[in-house]
């Protein structure tokens, strides 16, 4: 930072100017400019140099003049923000031309030299390249060397067919950086199985039912079959209670098998269609968001 009696006198001298050229102007806008850059000035003194900044550029909107733009590039340079600064003091020296004394001059220039010193460069790498780039909130002019105040910045990127990235990065005064950013490509949406769930659980139920249904009716036919001998009067009594005694056991059989054949069927499919789709398994590589990198070059 500059200091000293030659900066203060220097910074006094351009105040005092400003001040006097809107007063000289009759006109409604060019005596509001004159309040705003009063209220600036102040609270340039005050240490707001914010609110400052304010005043100064509504006093710069209502009435131009080159030398609201010394004030201007002094707020910038209070508030950290030596790219604007920087332009600023260059507008003052321009728009002054020969109006501005040699001290002033030579005051100015090392102010803009200090500013360029803390100045630093950022340079883009992303990836697709034709994706829309972002760089704190606004569309960067381009991704060569981008000059911007040291401290956070933020790097937003969107393309189509990819997931949007974003990466924060902090520069050092001075500094350069590569930022590089790489946006990972969109996961293909995996459609939903539908349809009946025919996993091991349907199959060991179906399998049962079906079984029950074949013992049923073996049995069945061995208890018809012993049913039919029964009542036939040419069977012998002992042969004809044998039958008897049988195939009352196998027709409780019978039932027990098609009860169960029943059961199983009904519920076989209520597992085939109330029970939600298995859903297959995960195939191939699972692509996690990625972070991007960063590559500090050259001077800090």
């Amino acid at each position: 930072m500059l200091q000293g009696a030659p900066f203060r006198l220097a910074a006094a001298v351009l105040a005092a100017m400003l001040v006097v050229v809107p007063a000289a102007a009759d006109d409604d806008n060019r005596a509001r400019s004159r309040v705003a850059f009063a209220n600036g000035a102040q609270a340039l003194d005050e240490g707001r140099a914010k609110e400052a900044l304010a005043y100064f550029e509504e006093a710069e909107r209502l009435y131009p003049h080159y030398s609201t733009w010394y004030n201007i590039a002094l707020c910038e340079r209070a508030l950290g923000h030596p790219v604007l600064a920087a332009a600023a003091f260059q507008r003052f020296l321009e728009g002054g031309g020969a109006s501005i004394s040699a001290a002033q001059i030579e005051t100015v220039a090392s102010l803009i030299k200090e500013a360029e010193g803390k100045i630093a460069t950022v340079r883009i790498e992303v990836t697709p390249q034709d994706a829309k780039v972002m760089l704190d909130g606004a569309v960067p002019e381009s991704r060569g060397e981008i000059r911007v105040d040291p401290g956070p910045h933020v790097l937003e990127a969107s393309a189509k067919g990819h997931r949007p990235g974003k990466k924060p990065f902090v520069v050092p005064s001075g500094g350069a950086v590569v930022v590089g950013l790489a946006l990972d490509p969109e996961t293909p949406a995996v459609a939903t199985p539908t349809g009946p769930r025919l996993d091991s659980v349907f199959w060991v139920t179906a399998g049962l039912s079906g079984a029950a249904l074949a013992a049923g009716g073996v049995t069945g036919v061995v208890a018809l079959s012993d049913a039919n001998a029964y009542a036939d009067p040419t069977t012998p009594d002992d042969e004809a209670d044998r039958r008897r005694s049988r195939g009352e056991v196998l027709r409780v059989v019978a039932d027990v098998c098609f009860g169960a054949a029943i059961v199983g069927g009904v519920t076989a499919t209520l597992l085939a269609t109330l029970r939600p789709p298995a859903q297959p398994p995960a195939r191939g590589v699972q692509v996690q968001p990625g972070v991007g990198s960063l590559r500090v070059v050259g001077r800090f």
